[in-house]
């Protein structure tokens, strides 16, 4: 990870992050922000496409993550990028195959939860640890075997009594969204929303865009994009600011570009 306050890193960073002195302010609307709430935490999720040489998360630097979720990152079990020393790193998913890598920043440690084993792939429950103690559930959910339950609702109702211990932020690519209004069981977006409500997380950036591009999500390099990246706060969570990756460099990196939240407890 570079230091935040590189200024080169801010150029190159395809979404950039507001000074919280009142610096200068993004140049495009990539940005919501609640006025006054400091950031104590950074949370990045980004489908890296297939996962690849790490020179590819160097890039994830630019955002300056203090959490990263990023789901294909890798076939398992599958080793941390450069630098990353233990304590910073977990996977996710059934060894031979592709899951998501969990990287920390060196403030910060992560180990896996002590959690009820679930059926549905490829979701992880990490428990973040540094100056904020925060609960994470990583999310790369894999619905093309048609699982009869979503594995995300399936992790709330496992793992709900975890979730209400602590300050809780589910992000990653769910392969759901409003706009499939034709989905049905499993692929449905509206039951998660409604699982994860019933344990207090809210979703954050329902209606996001990328200034230059109308979703979070691009497939092949085609014209067609979806929201089917999603982010989920508990309410004892205060949502400093999010956003999402701008076209330029993201789409050149992966079909999806990044998520970010910037959290500070209530």
């Amino acid at each position: 990870m570079v230091d935040p306050q590189t200024p080169t890193a801010t150029e190159r960073s395809g979404l950039r992050r507001p000074s919280a002195t009142g610096g200068r302010p993004p140049t495009r609307p990539t940005w919501r922000h609640v006025v006054g709430v400091p950031c104590d935490m950074r949370i990045v999720g980004w489908n890296t496409r297939q996962g690849g040489d790490h020179t590819k998360y160097e890039h994830l630097g630019e955002l300056s993550p203090d959490v990263a979720v990023l789901p294909e990152y890798g076939d398992l079990p599958c080793g941390p990028p450069p630098g990353v020393t233990d304590g910073r790193f977990l996977d996710f998913g059934t060894a031979g195959a592709r899951g998501i890598g969990v990287v920390a920043a060196p403030a910060w440690t992560i180990s896996t939860a002590d959690v009820l084993p679930i059926s549905g792939e490829v979701v992880g429950a990490v428990e973040v640890r540094g100056d904020l103690e925060v609960d994470v559930i990583a999310v790369w959910a894999c619905l093309s075997g048609r699982p009869a339950v979503n594995p995300v609702v399936e992790a709330a109702a496992a793992w709900a009594d975890w979730v209400h211990a602590r300050p809780t932020v589910v992000i990653g690519d769910f392969n759901t969204g409003f706009h499939w209004t034709d989905a049905k069981g499993s692929g449905a977006h509206s039951p998660v929303v409604v699982a994860l409500a019933a344990l207090g997380l809210r979703q954050v950036c329902c209606n996001s865009t990328v200034h230059d591009g109308p979703a979070t999500y691009w497939h092949g390099g085609t014209k067609k994009s979806f929201h089917i990246d999603h982010v989920f706060v508990s309410s004892d969570l205060a949502v400093a600011s999010w956003g999402v990756g701008l076209h330029h460099p993201w789409a050149s990196l992966s079909d999806h570009a990044p998520i970010v939240v910037d959290v500070a407890p209530r």
